[in-house]
Formats: structure tokens, C-alpha cells, sequence
């Protein structure tokens, strides 16, 4: 590149009405060393009614756009009249990232879907010591959690439907 350059769609081909005329000002930290601009479709190559510079700057004028037509103005500076961009990034917190699957979130579901799991497991023991005056047996906890499908069922890894644990407790622990 031996030049600055700004290419800007002054009018976007978006537009559902046509627009008569459009005159366009841009002023630059120097003279320009060439403009040009194009009105049409999208991508035209067709030149606009006017492009001169002017002083530290430039002026452009369409007229007779139609629907879905564009503005474009192109200006060319010396090199380094603009300053090169530089990139500043900085991860920032988003909505869509709190949910990402990596292997943190997965331990920490882990531990949250066993905590609920222990508990439900304490309130079925407690229902159970509290009708029956003894604790169910491992096998029992299990055949519970599967008929209220919480615990997947044998070779399945995934839970069942929503649990029904009071129509499950009634079941096996009201006589």
C-alpha cells in the first residue's frame, strides 16, 4: 500500500426509496491526492454526478438513486496520513459464555447434580425411618429413584421424565 485510503458506502444499498440527490462533505487532515465515487446497484462502477477536492477534503454529489441503490466515495491521502488502527481487545463477559459446556462447568454440574441427588436420597431416608422406623435398603433407594425417574434406568445414561416422588413414596412406604 503506498496510500490511505477511505472507502465508505455514504448510502447503503438498504433503501426502499429512491432518493433524488445526496451531496457529501468530507473533510481530511490533508489534501486527498485522488476521489472517485460510484452510485448504482451494489458494486457499481458507474461514476457519480460530482468528486472534487477541495482544500483539506473532498465533496461528491448523486442524484436520480433508485431503490436498493448505493453511494459510494472513495478518497485517497499520502501514506501515513491517518494513523494505522491498532487492535485493543479485551475479553469481555457475555450471556452466551456463562453457558458454555467446558470441563469446569461440567465438574461443577457434576457436583451440583450429586448434591441433589444426596439430598433427595436424605428426604426419602427421613420419609422412611418416619413411616417404616427403619432405613431403606441401597437397592430399595434405587428402585425408588428409577420408578420416580430420577436415576436413569439399567443401561440408560441419560434421567427420565419429571419425578413423582410423593406418588412413589406413598407407593412404597404407606402401607
Amino acid at each position: 500500500d503506498d496510500h490511505d485510503e477511505l472507502y465508505w458506502n455514504m448510502i447503503a444499498p438498504l433503501w426502499d426509496v429512491p432518493i433524488d440527490a445526496s451531496t457529501i462533505v468530507v473533510h481530511t487532515p490533508k489534501p486527498p491526492t485522488q476521489v472517485a465515487c460510484f452510485a448504482g446497484p451494489e458494486r457499481s462502477a458507474k461514476a457519480c454526478a460530482r468528486a472534487t477536492i477541495e482544500g483539506n477534503g473532498a465533496s461528491f454529489a448523486a442524484s436520480g438513486l433508485r431503490p436498493q441503490n448505493a453511494f459510494t466515495v472513495v478518497i485517497e491521502l499520502s501514506k501515513g496520513t491517518v494513523a494505522a488502527p491498532t487492535i485493543d481487545l479485551h475479553e469481555r463477559w457475555a450471556f452466551e459464555r456463562a453457558f458454555t459446556v467446558d470441563p469446569l462447568r461440567l465438574g461443577m454440574l457434576g457436583v451440583l447434580a450429586a448434591a441433589m441427588i444426596a439430598g433427595l436420597v436424605g428426604v426419602i431416608e427421613s420419609v422412611a425411618i418416619a413411616t417404616r422406623g427403619a432405613p431403606l435398603t441401597p437397592l430399595e433407594v434405587r428402585s425408588v429413584l428409577a420408578e420416580a425417574g430420577v436415576a436413569a434406568p439399567d443401561g440408560e445414561v441419560s434421567v427420565g421424565a419429571l419425578p413423582d416422588l410423593r406418588r412413589v413414596l406413598r407407593s412404597w412406604l404407606v402401607p
